[in-house]
């Protein structure tokens, strides 16, 4: 018994990271915290822009346009708003994991208090052997450069350009990132041949 105790104290202590700023707790529901913000924004310009769409729509039936693409127009818009309907789904359920979290990190420390393993020393976590552990880092929080999507929706279009690889060791190569290049009317009409 005296050594399952032990165990769990060494599996406990590793959870805590040696500098503050790794607590993979922490990290996730940051993320996930980001994620959520991310697409609450991105929903709500769509949502926007819809309403914009429904009131041009309006306007042209007001000015004589013909019926039947209005009446598109305004299905379209219509499954737009209820296509957003996703992000409050989405971002209640991701709030819930991330106060899961929340406690969890909590518990654990209050297991590293209570054991007096604040500083215990030499203990490790476990390497993350996952294939895709090299992508867990996920986005920066500060999002996309605002320069590359207005080239984007410009009428540009991507490339790829290298981009250094993850810090960790054993991790693979990220994909390269994209960089916008404008495009000629010919390469836009090929688009759709």
């Amino acid at each position: 018994m005296a050594a399952s105790i032990e165990q769990a104290r060494r599996e406990v202590a590793a959870l805590r990271p040696k500098d503050a700023g790794s607590n993979r707790l922490e990290i996730a529901s940051n993320e996930l915290d980001a994620i959520v913000s991310t697409t609450e924004r991105a929903s709500f310009d769509i949502l926007q822009s819809a309403e914009r769409l429904m009131d041009i729509g309006n306007r042209l039936r007001q000015s004589g346009g013909r019926d039947d693409i209005c009446d598109a127009m305004e299905a379209e818009v219509m499954s737009i708003f209820t296509a957003c309907s996703f992000q409050d789904l989405t971002g209640q359920r991701t709030s819930k994991v991330v106060n899961a979290l929340r406690y969890v990190e909590q518990r654990v420390s209050a297991m590293l208090s209570i054991w007096n393993l604040e500083g215990v020393e030499g203990v490790q976590a476990a390497a993350d052997t996952r294939p895709d552990a090299h992508l867990l880092g996920g986005p920066r929080s500060d999002g996309v450069n605002q320069d590359d999507v207005d080239a984007l929706m410009s009428g540009a279009t991507i490339i790829q350009t290298p981009t250094p690889a993850p810090a960790a060791e054993t991790a693979k190569p990220a994909p390269a990132a994209a960089r916008p290049v404008p495009l000629d009317q010919s390469a836009i009409d090929n688009l759709f041949d």
